[in-house]
């Protein structure tokens, strides 16, 4: 079935907008529909410390977390000086994930030898400090998918106990079980678990390759396209894709096209990697080696300048060069470029897959 598109061109200050039944794309350039080609660069960074996983980034700082996978360190990371700082050890020490929710980091090891199953670690930010929290018997919170929605916290644990997937309500303290796929195949606890715009997308990591997303608002999990090959710890989403890698010893870099729900181009990280972990700070992926190394880079996409983005209105002024976030009231998407107009490009009431070009 085609679509109608709506396509804005902004070249030195002015603006056109047109509105087509677009077919010629289908003919000239079918991997628009199909997922693009993701390029980019890989820029090297200070070494980690020790060997390092469950990375989070507090947004409104631009200061990174990291935890120690064997000895119970736990650091941070200033992107701006580029420098790694020792904090409070952790209670728990193993491949982990973390989110960070208004002013605290939750941690979920697996396998959680140290805290037992239902239990994860909570880093307040502000008093440098540590406390735990535990879920009734049945919840399984050994695993490293964890995520939130701005508002919750988010488990998916490992395949044995009756309730795999589980929502901590931050506010009153409850946990409460939620929906399961009925046929992950293999382990879930060393996979990923990211939010965007109403879902929860969920790669299963430790070697497999299933792929699902979960809707929230009717507690419900939908099978996507698998992963192109088995998927390892560690997963970030930026603007309008999914990224994850893979497998044990390997160096591919994958990426899901959350609009158009197929996967992009494999890239090639620097190294190989082993349960590693990644995180978003406006518009560039910070990647750690993980379990075996200490490698630490930064990947900036250089493209596309073409994206899908959602939502009722947005206003966009272009910078002088680098990469501009649009903010929406659905999601965010990154535009990347150089010397852009100076004008203010306002779009109103666009659809769900209308595609904007920035030129």
């Amino acid at each position: 079935m085609k679509h109608l598109y709506s396509i804005l061109f902004v070249t030195k200050g002015k603006k056109l907008a047109i509105t087509a039944l677009l077919y010629f794309l289908f003919l000239l350039s079918p991997s628009l529909m199909k997922g693009g080609t993701i390029s980019g660069t890989f820029t090297p960074l200070t070494d980690c410390p020790e060997n390092l996983t469950g990375m989070c980034v507090d947004p409104a700082t631009g200061i990174i977390y990291a935890l120690a996978m064997n000895d119970g360190g736990f650091y941070s990371y200033t992107i701006s000086t580029d420098t790694w700082a020792p904090l409070a050890p952790q209670p728990a020490s193993s491949e982990a994930g973390a989110t960070f929710l208004n002013g605290k980091i939750y941690v979920a090891y697996t396998p959680n030898v140290y805290l037992g199953d239902y239990t994860i670690a909570v880093y307040t930010i502000a008093t440098n400090t540590w406390t735990t929290i535990t879920a009734p018997s049945g919840f399984t919170l050994s695993t490293g998918a964890i995520s939130n929605d701005g508002t919750n916290i988010y488990v998916i644990g490992y395949d044995c106990c009756p309730n795999v997937f589980s929502k901590y309500v931050v506010a009153s303290g409850e946990w409460v079980s939620l929906a399961s796929w009925d046929s992950w195949d293999g382990d879930n606890s060393y996979g990923g678990l990211c939010y965007y715009n109403g879902y929860f997308y969920h790669h299963q990591g430790n070697g497999n390759s299933q792929f699902h997303r979960y809707h929230i608002a009717t507690n419900s999990w939908e099978l996507l396209t698998a992963v192109p090959n088995p998927a390892i710890l560690g997963v970030a989403i930026d603007g309008a894709y999914y990224y994850c890698m893979g497998d044990y010893g390997e160096t591919n870099l994958y990426s899901y096209d959350l609009g158009e729900q197929v996967w992009n181009n494999t890239l090639t990280l620097p190294w190989q990697i082993y349960d590693a972990s990644m995180c978003v700070y406006q518009g560039s992926l910070y990647i750690i080696q993980g379990e075996n190394a200490t490698g630490f880079t930064k990947f900036g996409p250089g493209n596309p300048l073409l994206k899908n983005i959602e939502g009722t209105a947005i206003s966009y002024t272009p910078g002088s060069s680098g990469a501009v976030n649009i903010t929406t009231t659905l999601t965010t998407s990154q535009i990347s470029g150089t010397n852009f107009a100076s004008a203010t490009v306002t779009i109103q009431n666009f659809e769900t897959g209308k595609i904007f070009m920035f030129v």
